[in-house]
This record gives C-alpha cells, sequence and structure tokens, in this order.
C-alpha cells in the first residue's frame, strides 16, 4: 500500500473524524472526546492518536480505527486520508445508527401536515412537498402530527397539527445529544445557522430566500435552546451562527456563547417573522 497514504492517514485528525463518522460512540468531555465502550480512553481535538488511561496504551488514528471499531488496515488507511468514505460495516456504525422508536408513518397524501404547515405556519407547498419526496418529513398514522426526521434517523421533532388546542403537541426523540434534523441549500455549506426547531430553520431559509441573502447555507432544527453540546458539535465542523428564539431561553442561549455569531428574531421566533412577512406582503 502507498506510504505516502499510509503517513496521511496516521497523521489524520482522529477526532475530526469520529465526530464526523462515529458520533454517537463518543461523548465530548472538554477538548477531548471519550469512547462511551472504554471511559478511560481519550482522544483529543487536533491530535492524531489516542490514550486509554487505564492501561497507558497508545496508538495513532489508524491503529484506533482497528482495534476499537473494526476496520480492516487497509479501509482505515483509505477512510482517514480521505480516499474513500468510512465502510458502513464497521461496529461503531451498528452501534452509531442504531434505532429510535419513530412514530408510525401514515400513508400519503399526508393532507393534515400539508395543511397545517400551508396554512398555519406559511411554508409553500413545494417545499413541503420536496420534504416529503426527500423523506424529512412524514404524518404519523395515529395522531396526524407532523414527524420532521433526519436523514440518518437519529432524530426526528414531532409537531401536533391539531390548531384547536390551546398548546399543541411538540415532542422529540433522538439516540443523543449530538443529533439534529436540518436542511441545506448546497450540498458543500459553508456555515450553518441553529434554530431551535425544525420549522424555524424552514422559516429562516425562506426569510434568507425572501431578502436575497445568497450563501451555502446548512439550517439547523436542534429541538431546544438549552441543547448545548448539539451546538458544540455543529461549531466544531462548520462556521456556525446561532438563530434561537428571542425569549429569555434563546438569551441565555447566546450569553452561554459568546464567542459565536448570532441572529435574532424580531418576533418571538423565525416562524413568526415568516408569517409576518407574508401578511404584509398581501
Amino acid at each position: 500500500m502507498d506510504q505516502q497514504l499510509i503517513r496521511a492517514a496516521r497523521r489524520a485528525d482522529l477526532a475530526a473524524f469520529l465526530l464526523r463518522f462515529h458520533t454517537d460512540a463518543f461523548r465530548i468531555v472538554g477538548n477531548s472526546l471519550v469512547f462511551k465502550e472504554h471511559d478511560s480512553l481519550s482522544i483529543r481535538f487536533g491530535y492524531s492518536g489516542y490514550m486509554r488511561f487505564s492501561n497507558q496504551e497508545t496508538g495513532n488514528s489508524i491503529d484506533f480505527l482497528v482495534r476499537y471499531l473494526g476496520y480492516s488496515f487497509r479501509d482505515a488507511v483509505k477512510a482517514l486520508a480521505g480516499y474513500t468514505e468510512p465502510v458502513l460495516n464497521s461496529k461503531s456504525v451498528k452501534q452509531e445508527v442504531r434505532d429510535i422508536c419513530l412514530p408510525e408513518k401514515d400513508e400519503p397524501p399526508f393532507t393534515r401536515v400539508f395543511a397545517y404547515l400551508t396554512i398555519q405556519r406559511g411554508i409553500p407547498a413545494d417545499l413541503v412537498r420536496q420534504l416529503f419526496h426527500k423523506h424529512l418529513l412524514y404524518q404519523e398514522k395515529m395522531t396526524g402530527n407532523a414527524v420532521f426526521i433526519n436523514s440518518v434517523r437519529n432524530f426526528c421533532e414531532l409537531r401536533g397539527t391539531n390548531t384547536f388546542q390551546s398548546t399543541p403537541f411538540h415532542g422529540i426523540r433522538r439516540t443523543g445529544p449530538l443529533c439534529f434534523w436540518s436542511i441545506s441549500s448546497s450540498p458543500n455549506p459553508a456555515a450553518a445557522f441553529v434554530c431551535e426547531g425544525a420549522i424555524d430553520a424552514l422559516s429562516l431559509m425562506l426569510l434568507h430566500r425572501k431578502k436575497g441573502i445568497q450563501g451555502a447555507f446548512l439550517y439547523a432544527g436542534i429541538g431546544g435552546a438549552a441543547n448545548q453540546q448539539a451546538i458544540d458539535f455543529i461549531h466544531s465542523r462548520i462556521h456556525t451562527v446561532l438563530a434561537v428564539d428571542n425569549d429569555h431561553a434563546g438569551q441565555v442561549c447566546r450569553d452561554r456563547n459568546p464567542s459565536l455569531e448570532f441572529v435574532v428574531p424580531v418576533e418571538k421566533d423565525w416562524n413568526d417573522d415568516w408569517v409576518a412577512l407574508q401578511h404584509h406582503s398581501v
């Protein structure tokens, strides 16, 4: 095997690689990742190896993938060097994409969710259909709730569509705090706007389009302003702008992240701003 490729793999930033491809197998502690299977095994950000404090074992990035994640030497080298995507049959991936209890999917057309989002929330019909087509949204069979689900099926946000309730149902299901829902304006986004929920993420994207704000952006719904781990995770991978609500919880989040840029809705949240803009345009 090419020695230059092997050297590049050994020098790879192991923590950055693991955050991208094996998120749920680790937790962030300070400036390091800790392997959930072995709490004494730590990988520092910006470094190319690991340390297992319980037995003083050390190794480079290739060693870790082979010893702990079930990679072959060749697959580990290619993945770390960026030559190919990581193998999907490694034992870590099996742990990482474990199932969550997803709401039972109704048979299309998802008329109740479609009406709720287009009439009550002002989301354009073509965008709602796009979300259905991309399997990022569906209707729950039992309740008619809107289910926003991410592409790897480890996070979903539920929104009640019964507008006669004083407080419509809202729920989050996920395998861990680093999971979130997102939609992107580009295959290779250069910045992420972190919102509290999926509808706000969609609304901010629509506001940007309406105002002519162009860019390769990712719009994320993290399930609430208190989810600091998701904010840290996104920030570790991409330039991040906080776009949480204009309320006390949102301000606490902004105060907690003084190094991050932020944008604040005029109304309580981005969907309120989007709906208000539609009314003013009529």
